[in-house]
């Protein structure tokens, strides 16, 4: 790194940083300080406009923007200028009952939320039917879909159910709804309660190409039994991206 790539003062704050802090790191902290006040709000600057704005080269405004990437505030598909992503904060919405929907958390974040569906079938698992508390043959109702936040792949998502009491959904249109809508409009069921437990991974290759992110990218997984009745009936394992994701819950009684 050359002398001109030294720390500059702010576009957005006077004074700059100290002259020995190199220019595309200034930078990033200054993007950082921004983007958490929320002055991206409606749309984040391409590379050219940021290079113009910081007085800067498109090589030192990449590597300004590769650490907010790599936490996953910002993102970008090839060909397609940086969006800023506001964070997702699941357990809030009660939309469908106590156990909280992806779907219905987007929305209320107001975010556009749509689905790539990979699999919508009947199949057998053994070790599903095992945690559904089923014999090891029984028919399951499988849905796999890449679900999407304003445009921007957010999470894979697979749920089993026993297909004997769901054998509508497979005639259901799942690229723009709630999986819990459904199965209350389609079969009459409501998830009363849930368990899941909530495990940090690295997204593998095939994870990666299909959420479009690096390959060690920080994944939330989610594993999760739903229960109807007191009985499981929901069987569901989700790869969220790590940085975009928030889960908040509640225990014991609240004040009225």
């Amino acid at each position: 790194m050359t002398g001109q790539d030294q720390a500059k003062p702010s576009a957005s704050e006077p004074g700059g940083t100290a002259p020995a802090t190199p220019l595309w790191e200034a930078i990033s902290r200054d993007l950082h300080r921004r983007l958490q006040k929320g002055e991206f709000s409606t749309g984040f600057p391409g590379e050219l406009a940021l290079a113009n704005e910081y007085g800067a080269s498109r090589g030192s405004i990449r590597a300004a923007l590769r650490p907010l990437r790599e936490a996953g505030l910002v993102t970008a598909q090839r060909g397609r200028k940086p969006v800023a992503l506001p964070q997702v904060v699941a357990g809030k919405s009660t939309a469908y009952g106590p156990v909280y929907s992806l779907f219905a958390t987007l929305q209320e974040a107001g975010m556009e939320h749509y689905s790539d569906v990979l699999a919508q079938e009947v199949e057998q698992n053994e070790a599903v039917a095992q945690r559904l508390m089923l014999a090891a043959d029984e028919p399951l109702f499988h849905l796999s879909r890449r679900r999407y936040a304003d445009d921007v792949p957010l999470a894979l998502d697979d749920v089993w159910l026993p297909a004997e009491q769901v054998g509508p959904l497979l005639e259901r249109d799942f690229s723009n709804t709630a999986l819990y809508q459904e199965l209350e409009e389609a079969c009459g069921i409501s998830l009363d309660g849930g368990e899941e437990r909530l495990t940090a991974v690295i997204a593998t290759e095939e994870q990666a190409r299909s959420l479009q992110c690096a390959a060690d990218t920080a994944l939330l997984l989610i594993d999760r039994v739903g229960y109807a009745g007191g009985r499981p009936l929901e069987y569901r394992r989700s790869y969220i991206v790590g940085g975009d994701f928030a889960v908040s819950t509640s225990f014991g009684a609240r004040n009225p």
